[in-house]
């Protein structure tokens, strides 16, 4: 089973990410709009019926588009995650717990959705790099933490999120308005937190699969007594 380059699907979550980040400044500012809104309302100022209809259309469109680029990061995200999870699995590496299906059916089942993503992040972040080293270098693997607090931020900002939806779908008072959208304030800032995590933790490991990618290729290139498939016996990468 050949290993396929995944960089087009690597620049495409990027790219995704770094538009959710974008939503997510733009969510923060409407949402500071509208609690100014509600401040001057409870405090008796009036506000003109247009105005008021102007920021609910706002935050309404605002909020579709931020529902339709979160759908779409997931799809994406999930591509590039199954198929960087897959070539390693090409390349039959012993030490991967899991099949290359659980790198999409892990985000779907309840409970496992709540763990098992974050383990295979943390092979793939591991195991891409440990392919590429020598035996003696395995020292030199960056530290999979960031792995950890890429996932504990999404697992935070997505238990948030639906504190805050109970929240909102009860609002009906001015009071419990400003309260849905202090909530919802908190949140984009949450959801921020994390779009600088993962983008971090997603630039350094395209980074380390551009060079797992470039590492096989220049390895196929050669004769390998006959091989079609680059393992990890064959490049004397041992300990993995």
């Amino acid at each position: 089973m050949p290993i396929k380059n995944n960089s087009v699907r690597a620049n495409s979550a990027k790219v995704i990410f770094y538009i959710m980040m974008m939503m997510s400044i733009i969510s923060l500012y409407s949402d500071y709009l509208q609690y100014q809104l509600l401040n001057s309302a409870e405090a008796g100022i009036p506000i003109s019926e247009d105005y008021a209809n102007s920021n609910d259309t706002r935050q309404r469109i605002i909020g579709i588009v931020s529902i339709i680029v979160a759908i779409a990061s997931i799809i994406i995200f999930i591509m590039w995650f199954y198929r960087a999870y897959k070539n390693l699995h090409a390349l039959k590496i012993p030490s991967l717990n899991h099949t290359p299906g659980w790198a999409i059916g892990a985000w779907f089942v309840p409970i496992l959705n709540l763990g098992r993503p974050y383990v295979i992040m943390r092979e793939i972040w591991d195991e891409t790099q440990y392919f590429v080293l020598d035996k003696n270098e395995k020292q030199n693997v960056s530290s999979n933490s960031i792995v950890g607090w890429w996932w504990g931020l999404w697992l935070l900002h997505n238990f948030s999120g639906r504190i805050y939806a109970r929240i909102a779908s009860g609002a009906t008072t001015i009071a419990e308005l400003k309260t849905s959208t202090g909530v919802a304030i908190i949140i984009e800032l949450i959801e921020m937190v994390t779009m600088i995590v993962t983008l971090m933790m997603l630039n350094r490991m395209f980074d380390y699969e551009n060079k797992f990618f470039e590492f096989v290729s220049n390895q196929r290139s050669q004769p390998l007594s006959g091989e079609k498939i680059v393992s990890p016996q064959s490049m004397d990468v041992t300990g993995i």
